[in-house]
């Protein structure tokens, strides 16, 4: 019998399921044992949230402490 999913598959499933559950870039790094986060997001950066409201809201709370 041919197995359905290989083990680089459910090594992938299961950075995925990291990532939706909120885990960060560091610990998705450390869990799947990669030497760089640069490994990390070259495989599984697509699957982290881009948060623009929060990046831009960061933004302008720096900008208000900067030139207020």
């Amino acid at each position: 019998m041919v197995a359905k999913y290989n083990f680089h598959a459910l090594r992938h499933f299961h950075a995925s399921m990291l990532i939706a559950s909120g885990a960060t870039p560091k610990e998705v790094q450390v869990e799947m044992g990669h030497s760089s986060i640069q490994v990390t997001f070259d495989v599984y950066g697509h699957l982290f949230p881009e948060n623009d409201a929060e990046r831009t809201a960061r933004a302008a709370a720096m900008d208000a402490e900067i030139f207020a």
